[in-house]
């Protein structure tokens, strides 16, 4: 309440466990979230989307219900895909950076290929990062 935001409210859709990606991307979808997501009151203040190339779908959607992203509703994105530059303005977005991952996943399969009667070790985690654009102060 301090902060001005409002209580978070997360939009489950039942079926969505059910859907394959490509129909949790698909263009009715996504309308039907952002439609349920307005009809919430108080309306939420900040929206989290799973992926930026959604992140760029849900920014025109929210535009055409008359909401500007970054002005009247917060957005955070995931994935740190370079797509998200051409949004204006730019959300933040976490960074789960799949380099590292993918290095660390060739590591250990060598060092597995090395070393097969070893027993299995566990691998580092690796911390995502928060990416904020120039404009916001967090």
């Amino acid at each position: 309440k301090e902060s001005g935001v409002s209580t978070a409210t997360i939009i489950a859709d039942p079926d969505a466990q059910n859907l394959t990606a490509q129909q949790q991307d698909s263009q009715q979808h996504l309308d039907s979230l952002v439609t349920r997501l307005l009809e919430l009151s108080p309306r939420p203040t900040g929206l989290f989307v799973p992926r930026d190339t959604i992140a760029v779908k849900v920014y025109r959607m929210l535009r055409d219900h008359g909401i500007e992203p970054g002005r009247d509703m917060t957005i955070v994105s995931c994935d740190n895909n370079n797509i998200l530059a051409g949004l204006s303005p730019r959300p933040a977005t976490i960074d789960i950076r799949p380099d590292v991952i993918g290095d660390r996943a060739v590591d250990q399969l060598i060092w597995r290929m090395e070393n097969p009667s070893v027993p299995v070790r566990s691998i580092c985690l690796v911390e995502p990062r928060l990416i904020l654009p120039e404009n916001l102060s967090w």
